[in-house]
């Protein structure tokens, strides 16, 4: 019974939320990393980038690493 109650309590938006924390760290940023990937229109060449900017995201700095222009 009580089961059914916290069920009926949690909203759909909520129950992606919790499924997103429950994943795997290293699984949270792979996920991400695709999604900033494909805003990128799927420009081959960044991954290490992508990844990076993923891992900081998640780990609540709001704003990306600094990008550095290669010589």
């Amino acid at each position: 019974m009580m089961r059914s109650i916290l069920k009926a309590e949690v909203s759909p938006k909520n129950r992606a939320e919790l499924r997103e924390s429950t994943l795997p760290r290293e699984e949270r940023i792979r996920k991400r990393a695709y999604e900033l990937y494909e805003q990128r229109r799927r420009g081959d060449g960044h991954d290490v980038e992508d990844w990076l900017d993923a891992e900081s995201e998640l780990q609540g700095n709001a704003e990306p690493l600094p990008k550095t222009i290669a010589a």
